[in-house]
Parts: structure tokens; C-alpha cells; sequence
């Protein structure tokens, strides 16, 4: 019917634990046996049986198939032949669906031998220490083992034994073989007897020198690891500082010093090593110096004393510190090398010692002259009167002075300098020369050169007037002179730099010229010593002719003659004049103000009536309007026009206005500008203190206010019968108060001292002013009318430069200009008044 639900297979006999155990490649000594049983325990027979084994060429023999009524199977186990590999057997068991399985596992140690080795070819053993040889057994498949039955024997006892467990003991140090017998196989191999160096004992610990070729001896003795004395062994020597001594090994080491110092001597064997001080220090027992006396001629001279130690071998010591030292060093000072150097005259001792041992040499120093010097090769005086001193001096070989030496001194030229005894020298006069200082029976020339330096520059112009008012070319007056320190004058004068603007040329105090008009500033150098000297150069006016050209213009009213001119550029840029026009009757009928226009500022045309004159003779304007000047307006877009008009026996010549939009028609304002100091209607007329309008300019100040320069007459009383040229201030344009005179006829010559009036301005160079003007002396003999011109930096001060266009015969009125023409009124003898016009240039 077949087992139960379970089968189970087991090991019958040992524990299923248990390792088996046997040789390589045989069987094991038993059979092995397992039974198969059912879930209740009973034996199952008849079941297929199959063997698997582990281990290379393990297998079974006899082995059961099926498993017997009583349930078991048997088989005779072979292991495998490796030793070193796990032994394993399992048995399985097939019934029906059912299988089951049991594994045994075997231990295979090799016990057969083929052949013994030892496992080292040499074997080291220590000295006083047992030790055991490796040896290897190999079996019949090539597995090594450990043999237990083994045999050996020694080459030569007297070195080592060894017993029949192959231990070997060394009596001395050495090679030996050994032989190994197992069976009929057999090794030999080397053992080597040694002895390892645990310390190194020597001594002294220390050895001590005093002298050179000294000898001493040093015990030196070897122990190994194990406490005993390598006795057939000496360590080797080594020297920390090589030369100090020398060694010769043996038993016992001697020791020989060789030079001054300290070393230690290693002593050493493999990793061992043990060092034993040397100091050889000589003793000093006797001393000895190069030379008994040394004499110097001369300060800062040196020489080397030799100086010599021994010691008590009579060997030289070297290196000993000798301590040198001077009795006296301001005389003579020695340092620590030995070097003597004198340092003043006299005698003294010097020492030199070692330890307590000392010997001494003499000094003398005696300084002589060797040559005489001087603190600079060239004496430079850059003053008359100056006084420098010689410093000369007198000198050893060596370059020290002799402060006691006399010096005499002597000037070849004593012209050019003084030398006083003591040798102070005093310039006299610009030149080159030499002193001679001498000391003993030497002398030296120094050259010495008096150059006045200069130190300051007095410079000043002697024009007499603050501004230059010459021709171009012409020398500015200028007084140069430079001087020295001490305040002597030099011969040579000041150069003179660049013009900062051009108004001058010329490269010197005395060649400076005119170049063109300007403010500048002269620069004056002499050496490093500059001076700026300010200038104002008003380059003199010329004029195209001295009464210029007849103006030409195309009509003018007819029976008219022309009065009191005025001349601007318009905003469109043409020249336009504008003058009193009235008929040629006499006395003189009221004028009116007409316009002449140029486009080429050469030929004019007639441009028509500008204002008029009032109907009534005793009216403000009833005599006539001339003399304008037009500002743009300070009121809005358009100008004003200022201009001269008065009434004749009634009111008086005063200042009004007008005012454009178009600077072609103009409308009068009502009032008076510039007042004469007279009446106005209603007022009853009355003549009026200081007539006003003979010509004027306006302008605005940076300040906002509003200046006019204009004729009118001093305001003093009792009044003076003269025009001259005034200033008025207005904050408006409109309301005008008399402000100082600006040019007068007591600046004038006598051909000018009757009136001045008409002022016109121009600004010809930055920051200055020409004024040309009307003056004239009518009232005198052979007295006649012109024009002038002065010139100002500030339009307030105004310095007259004179006559700018006139001849004999021929009268010029008014003044007035325009960029650089010039329109006046010119009159002939026994000719009509005319329109005059002239070009002006201001270099």
C-alpha cells in the first residue's frame, strides 16, 4: 500500500552531527547506513535510493539501490583527494510521490606521506633562545600537512642542538643545516644562529680634551635583546661634527683630539645607537701679539694685531676669544677682531688677553700734513659785499683734520675779492679768481666767482599817467633795475616774459613796444626773481584824414544846413545819422531832427523828418531837437530816444524823450530828462543855471541802473558859462539826477579850455574806454573848434589824450561814432556847415 503521508531518512549509528573522519581519496573505515521510515516510525522497504557525493573525485561504493524490508541502505564512502574542501555524502530517498533525504559530512586529513620539507630554506633563531622548525608533509594527492613522526639531525653540534621535535637551540652565532627524515623522504635547510643588538654601553659617557694630540681611551661593549654580550662584534663610529677628533676602534676605542670644539661620537649598530660626548677645549697657557710698538701718522689708520694662544701641547689654539682692549681710546681704539685704529694724538697701551693670559704693544700717533682741502672746489658770491668764509683745511694722509695746523691765505686778485686772515672773503666786484690757502708745505687754490645774483627787481613805469596812450611801435617808459641781496644794482636788466594779451613786445626792460591796446600785466624775470609790473595801454587813435570826407548823401531838404550829428547802428545794421537840420539864415532859425541812412555805412540817403521842433518859439522844444542817443526801452519791447531840444531865451537847452516800436517813428514823452535847473511852464521863463543836452551816451549798469554821460554845465554856483562832461544816474530811463563831472576843460590844454561837449564812447579793447569829444577856444585869437579823445578803465575817470582831428581854418563840431566811423560837422573858412565823416582806427 505504500508509506503513509511522510518519509524521513536517517543516519543509523552516530549522532547526524557527527563529523566523519578519514584520508584523502580512501574509504572511510565503516560503511555508512541509513533508514527510511514512515510517518508512524515503521521502516519503508523497497524504496529507490540515489547517493550524491561533494569533493573532487569523492564517491560511493557498494551502494544500496533500494532500501531493504528493515528499511535501511548501506554504501562504502570514498573521500575526496582535496583535503582543504568540504566532504559531503547525501543519501535520497524516492516512494511514490514521497522523497526525502539525509547528508553526512567527512573530515579529510592527509596521514600518507610522499614527501617532507622544511617550510623556511633558512631559519633564524636568536642566541640563548628555543625555537621549533616548520616543516611540511605532502601525501600522495598533493596535500600538505604537518607530520608527526619526523627525525633530525645537526651538520655540527658544536654550534647547535636539536631534539626530535625540531627544536633547535644556538650556542654561537653562525650557519648550520639541518636534516629532516620521515620515511624515506628526507629535507635539508639552513639555520642561521644570530644575535640582535638591544644597547650599546660605552664608557666614559663623556671624554674631555685640553690640548691638541691628546689621546684617551673608551670601553665599549654590546648587548643583545636576550642580556648577553655580543662578543665577536664592534659598533661603527660616526661624528657628529666631523675633525674634532679621530677614532681608532678596537678594544678599547682610542680616542684622539684633533681641533678645538665639540662633537659627539655615534656609536651604532643597525637601530642602535648610543653617543658619547667629546669636548676639546684648549687651554690656554701662553699668549703672543705680532708686534711690541705700532706707530700712525695719520688719524683713522688701522692695522691688525696678530695675536696668538697655546696651549700646554704647544699647539696654536685657533679659535680662542682674545679680548683686546686700549688704555687710553681717544688716542687709539682697537675692536674685538684686533683692529687698532687711531683716533687722536698721542701715546697709549694696547692689551691682548686670553683667559688670565695677557701681553701688551705700544701705541704712538703723531698726525702729519698731507694736504690742504677746502669744503667746495668753487666759491660762488652772488652779492657785492658778501662774505663767505675759505673752510680750508689742513689734512693727515688719511683725510683727518690737524686742528692745531696754522693756514695762510692770499687772493691772487684783489680786485675781485678781500680774504682776511682768518679766511673770510668779501666780493668787490663781479669777476673770477682764486685764494690760496697753504698749511705747512702744502697749499690749494680755490677758485672763487663773484656773479651778482639777482634777489629783487624794482620796476616801474614813468609815463606819469595811469594809462599808456602811445602809437604802436613806440618804447613803453619803463624804469627797470635788479639788484642783489645786499642791494647793489647788477649791470644787466630784467628780461621780459610773454604779453598775457598781446599789448606789448619785446624781450627786455628796454625794448618793450606797443603792440595794441589792452589791460595787461608785464612780466619782468631776472634768475628766478619775477615782478609784475600792471599796465593800461591805450594804443593811439589814427584817423583816416586829419578833417576827414564831406559825408555823401543822396538829397537833403532843400536851403537847410546840417547841426549837432548823432550816429548809430540800427537793429537791422545800418549806419544811421541823425542831425538838426534848419535853414541857412541868420541868426539862426528853429531845426528839426531829420535821418540819414546808410546801407554801407559810405553813401547815405535821406530817410525823412524824425521829430519836430514846437510851433511855439518860447515852447520847451521851440528852438530846435538835435543831439540824440536811443537804449532799448526799460518799459516793454520798443526804445527810447533821448534828445537835446530847448527854447532859446525862454526855458533853456535841456534833455527829453521819445519812444518807437519800429526805431523809425517816434512819439515824444512828455517832461524833461535831464534838467538844466531852470523854470518849466507854467512857470514864468528865467535863465536856467546849468544848461543840458550838448551831446550824450546812455547805458545800463550791471547794477540795473542807468548812467548818461552828457554836456551840460557844472552844477556849481555861481555857475561857470562853460559845457563840460557830466555823469547822471537814473533807476527808470526816465527820472535823471545830476551824479559828478566825468571830463572837464581843466583837464584840457589851452586849445580846449573854452567848453567841452558831445561825448561819444567806445569800448575798443576789454575793459577800456575812448571817449571822443568836442573842445575848442573859439573866443580866442586864431582859437578854432576840435576834436579830442581820452581814454578811462572805469568811464569815470578820464584821461585826455589830445587833438584827434583838426587843421588851421577849419572848424569841427560835435562828435559822433559808430562802430569805427566818425560823423561831425565840419566848417571851412567862409564855407557852409557840412556833414563830416572820418574812419576811426583803435589798434
Amino acid at each position: 500500500m505504500g508509506p503513509g503521508d511522510t518519509v524521513t531518512v536517517r543516519r543509523v549509528g552516530d549522532g547526524p552531527d557527527s563529523a566523519l573522519i578519514g584520508a584523502p581519496g580512501r574509504p572511510l573505515p565503516a560503511p555508512v547506513t541509513f533508514e527510511a521510515i514512515d510517518g508512524a516510525g515503521r521502516p519503508v522497504a523497497g524504496a529507490s535510493v540515489q547517493w550524491t557525493t561533494f569533493g573532487e573525485n569523492g564517491r560511493v561504493e557498494q551502494a544500496s539501490t533500494v532500501t531493504a524490508p528493515n528499511g535501511r541502505v548501506q554504501a562504502i564512502w570514498i573521500l575526496g583527494t582535496h583535503a582543504t574542501e568540504e566532504q559531503r555524502l547525501t543519501a535520497t530517498v524516492r516512494v511514490g510521490r514521497h522523497e526525502a533525504s539525509a547528508s553526512l559530512v567527512a573530515v579529510a586529513n592527509p596521514v600518507e606521506i610522499s614527501s617532507v620539507s622544511f617550510r623556511d630554506e633558512t631559519t633564524t633563531v636568536k642566541l640563548g633562545i628555543e625555537m621549533r622548525l616548520a616543516i611540511d608533509a605532502s601525501d600522495p594527492f598533493g596535500n600538505r600537512f604537518v607530520p608527526k613522526a619526523l627525525t633530525f639531525s645537526a651538520s655540527d653540534t658544536t654550534l647547535s642542538i636539536v631534539d626530535s621535535t625540531g627544536t633547535v637551540r644556538a650556542h654561537r652565532r653562525g650557519y648550520w643545516r639541518i636534516v629532516v627524515t620521515a620515511g624515506s623522504a628526507s629535507d635539508t635547510a639552513w639555520v642561521h644562529a644570530i644575535q640582535i643588538v638591544q644597547s650599546i654601553i660605552a664608557r666614559p659617557d663623556t671624554l674631555f680634551f685640553h690640548a691638541l694630540g691628546q689621546a684617551d681611551s673608551l670601553d665599549v661593549k654590546l648587548v643583545d635583546d636576550q642580556g648577553l654580550t655580543v662578543v665577536d662584534s664592534l659598533p661603527q663610529v660616526s661624528h657628529s661634527v666631523p675633525g674634532v677628533v679621530q677614532v681608532q676602534v678596537g678594544t678599547p676605542f682610542v680616542v684622539r683630539s684633533v681641533s678645538k670644539g665639540a662633537t659627539a661620537l655615534a656609536l651604532s649598530v643597525g637601530a642602535i645607537t648610543h653617543h658619547t660626548g667629546v669636548v676639546v677645549d684648549q687651554r690656554v697657557v701662553s699668549m703672543s701679539v705680532s708686534s711690541s710698538h705700532l706707530t700712525f701718522d695719520a688719524l683713522g689708520d688701522t692695522t691688525r694685531l696678530r695675536a696668538q694662544a697655546w696651549d700646554h701641547l704647544g699647539q696654536p689654539i685657533t679659535d680662542e676669544v682674545v679680548a683686546y682692549s686700549s688704555t687710553d681710546t681717544t688716542i687709539a681704539k682697537v675692536g674685538s677682531d684686533g683692529l687698532v685704529a687711531s683716533k687722536g694724538s698721542g701715546e697709549t697701551w694696547v692689551y691682548a688677553r686670553a683667559d688670565t693670559i695677557r701681553d701688551s704693544v705700544r701705541v704712538t700717533v703723531v698726525q702729519q700734513v698731507a694736504r690742504v682741502v677746502t669744503a667746495n672746489g668753487v666759491l660762488f658770491l652772488d652779492a657785492l659785499q658778501a662774505v663767505v668764509p675759505m673752510q680750508a683745511t689742513a689734512l693727515d694722509r688719511l683725510g683727518s683734520p690737524l686742528i692745531d695746523a696754522v693756514l695762510t691765505y692770499s687772493a691772487q686778485d684783489s680786485n675781485v675779492v678781500a680774504v682776511g686772515p682768518e679766511g673770510t672773503v668779501r666780493a668787490l666786484a663781479n669777476g673770477v679768481t682764486g685764494i690760496v690757502a697753504r698749511a705747512g708745505v702744502d697749499s690749494t687754490v680755490v677758485r672763487v666767482v663773484v656773479q651778482q645774483a639777482p634777489a629783487s627787481i624794482h620796476a616801474a613805469v614813468t609815463y606819469g599817467k595811469p594809462i599808456l596812450t602811445l602809437p604802436v611801435g613806440s618804447l613803453i617808459p619803463l624804469s627797470c633795475t635788479v639788484f642783489d641781496r645786499n642791494g647793489y644794482p647788477l649791470a644787466s636788466g630784467p628780461a621780459a616774459g610773454p604779453s598775457s594779451t598781446g599789448t606789448t613786445g619785446g624781450a627786455d626792460c628796454g625794448s618793450l613796444r606797443v603792440q595794441h591796446s589792452g589791460l595787461d600785466t608785464l612780466h619782468l624775470t631776472a634768475g628766478s626773481i619775477a615782478v609784475r609790473v600792471p599796465i593800461v595801454v591805450a594804443a593811439g587813435p589814427s584817423v583816416s584824414s586829419p578833417l576827414g570826407d564831406f559825408l555823401v548823401v543822396d538829397s537833403l531838404p532843400s536851403g537847410t544846413f546840417p547841426w549837432a550829428p548823432s550816429a548809430r547802428i540800427n537793429s537791422r545794421g545800418q549806419l544811421e545819422v541823425y542831425a538838426g537840420l534848419g535853414l541857412d539864415l541868420n541868426p539862426a532859425p528853429p531845426s528839426d531832427l531829420h535821418r540819414l541812412v546808410s546801407d554801407d555805412r559810405v553813401h547815405f540817403r535821406y530817410d525823412g523828418l524824425v521829430l519836430q521842433h514846437d510851433p511855439d518859439p518860447c515852447g520847451l522844444n521851440g528852438a530846435g531837437v538835435e543831439n540824440i542817443a536811443v537804449v532799448p526801452s526799460q518799459d516793454g519791447p520798443g526804445w527810447r530816444m533821448y534828445y537835446a531840444s530847448g527854447s532859446s531865451g525862454c526855458y533853456g537847452w535841456q534833455v527829453f524823450s521819445a519812444t518807437s516800436t519800429d526805431e523809425r517813428t517816434w512819439t515824444k514823452e512828455p517832461g524833461v530828462r535831464v534838467s538844466n535847473g531852470g523854470p518849466l511852464p507854467p512857470d514864468a521863463p528865467a535863465t536856467p543855471p546849468w544848461p543840458a543836452g550838448e551831446g550824450m551816451f546812455v547805458e545800463r549798469l550791471p547794477s540795473g541802473e542807468w548812467r548818461m554821460i552828457v554836456s551840460t554845465y557844472e552844477h556849481i554856483l555861481p555857475r561857470v558859462d562853460k559845457w563840460q562832461i557830466t555823469e547822471w544816474r537814473s533807476p527808470n530811463q526816465l527820472d535823471w539826477i545830476y551824479h559828478d563831472t566825468v571830463l572837464t576843460t581843466r583837464q584840457m590844454p589851452a586849445e580846449g579850455q573854452a567848453s567841452v561837449y558831445s561825448p561819444t564812447l567806445r569800448e575798443f579793447a576789454p575793459g577800456l574806454w575812448r571817449m571822443i569829444f568836442t573842445g575848442d577856444n573859439r573866443w580866442s585869437p586864431d582859437g578854432r573848434s576840435r576834436l579830442w579823445s581820452a581814454v578811462s578803465t572805469d568811464k569815470v575817470h578820464w584821461q585826455v589824450e589830445g587833438e584827434l582831428m583838426g587843421a588851421p581854418g577849419t572848424n569841427l563840431y560835435y562828435a559822433a561814432l559808430a562802430e569805427d566811423r566818425l560823423v561831425f560837422i565840419r566848417q571851412d573858412t567862409a564855407q557852409p556847415l557840412r556833414l563830416g565823416i572820418a574812419t576811426v582806427q583803435m589798434p
